[in-house]
Order: C-alpha cells, then sequence, then structure tokens
C-alpha cells in the first residue's frame, strides 16, 4: 500500500477521493476497532467510528479554513477516541483531555495562507467541482431510501431518530443500512468513468 503525505490525505478528503479514504480504512481501521471492542463495542460501531472521524475532519477542512499542527495519523486517532467516549457518554475526564488536544491542534489560517498546500493546488478548484459533480451524479443513482438515510446521518440525526423515520425496527437495522448505503455509495463513486479518469490521470503525473 502507497504511503500518503498528510497534505494528498487532507486534500482528498476534502474532495472525497475514494481512493484516499479506502487508504484511511486499510490503515486506521485496525487501530479503531482495537479501541472500540475494548470498551465494550462491535465491528459495526468502528466503521460508524470511522466514518464519523472522517465526516468530522472533512468539515473542518473542507473550505481551507482551518490548519491542523498535528500529523494526520496523531490528529485522526486522538479524533477517533473523543468521537468514540462522547457516544458512549463515559469517561469524562479523558474526553476533556481528548476535546483539548484537538482544540489545541486546530488554528484558523489566515487568508494570505494556503492550508495543506501541494502540487495539486493550481488545479484544485475545477478538480473539486468535478468531483463534486460525480458525487452528486452517484448520489442521485442511490435508492430512495438510501438516500434519506444517509441524508439525516450528514444532519447529524441518531440511529433512534433514523430508525423512527424509517419505520426501522431497530437503531442497529439503522446503523447497518447506513454503513451499507454509504458502501455503496462509495463502490458508484469509484467505478464512475469520469472518476477512474480522473484517477488515473493523477496517478500518470506521478
Amino acid at each position: 500500500m502507497k504511503s500518503l503525505s498528510d497534505s494528498e490525505i487532507y486534500y482528498g478528503i476534502r474532495n472525497k477521493d475514494n481512493d484516499v479514504l479506502e487508504y484511511l480504512y486499510k490503515k486506521f481501521f485496525p487501530y479503531i476497532l482495537k479501541v472500540v471492542k475494548e470498551s465494550g463495542g462491535d465491528e459495526h460501531d468502528a466503521r460508524d467510528l470511522f466514518q464519523d472521524a472522517v465526516v468530522a475532519i472533512y468539515k473542518q477542512v473542507r473550505d481551507d479554513k482551518v490548519r491542523i499542527r498535528e500529523s494526520f495519523s496523531a490528529y485522526f486517532t486522538v479524533m477517533c477516541r473523543y468521537l468514540w467516549y462522547d457516544a458512549k457518554g463515559s469517561n469524562a475526564s479523558t474526553k476533556e483531555v481528548l476535546q483539548t488536544r484537538l482544540r489545541d491542534n486546530v488554528e484558523v489560517a489566515s487568508e494570505q495562507e494556503e492550508p495543506y498546500e501541494d502540487r495539486s493546488k493550481h488545479i484544485a478548484g475545477d478538480l473539486q467541482l468535478r468531483r463534486e459533480k460525480i458525487y452528486q451524479r452517484c448520489y442521485r443513482k442511490l435508492a430512495t431510501d438510501c438516500k434519506k438515510v444517509l441524508t439525516m446521518f450528514y444532519r447529524k440525526h441518531s440511529y433512534v431518530q433514523i430508525a423512527c423515520r424509517m419505520g426501522y425496527a431497530s437503531s442497529g437495522y439503522a446503523r447497518r443500512k447506513k454503513y451499507l448505503c454509504w458502501r455503496h455509495l462509495m463502490d458508484l463513486i469509484k467505478n464512475d468513468k469520469e472518476y477512474k479518469n480522473l484517477t488515473e490521470g493523477r496517478e500518470s503525473e506521478e
């Protein structure tokens, strides 16, 4: 597995790059699963935690408004632990320490700075627009129930709320449904012809 730099990772998260998400999953999921199982969770919890952490960091860096001082690896693992403790509603003192570390390692970028600068910055605007169109095109291909579930998830609805709104038997089923919908969306993106062309073009430049 080719190693990615922090700049490539943040750029990939901002642009919803499925290859980068797969890279992160392979690299960090074993750690996340270990953390979750040590405190009574299971593999489904670990998958949800991974997605929640990626979404949290995406929201921080999507508009180039903040710079994260720590290495991505360090910051991501702290984010996962914080979100897990927060979801469990326990370990208040540990959660406070983790929250402080997250806050202290994020700084607002000045208008003159270009956070996470890399060689792709010159084409970032056009590339991001094209990726967003691919994402929207693939999203429209999803079944109606998947669109609803993912929309509620990204709007921070709880799994209990999703289950109630969708008529599911349990929050556990809602969680599983969200994961399956998310994976299906990622597969659609990965197999999109234009996305493949973008990916192949990027590889040919390296």
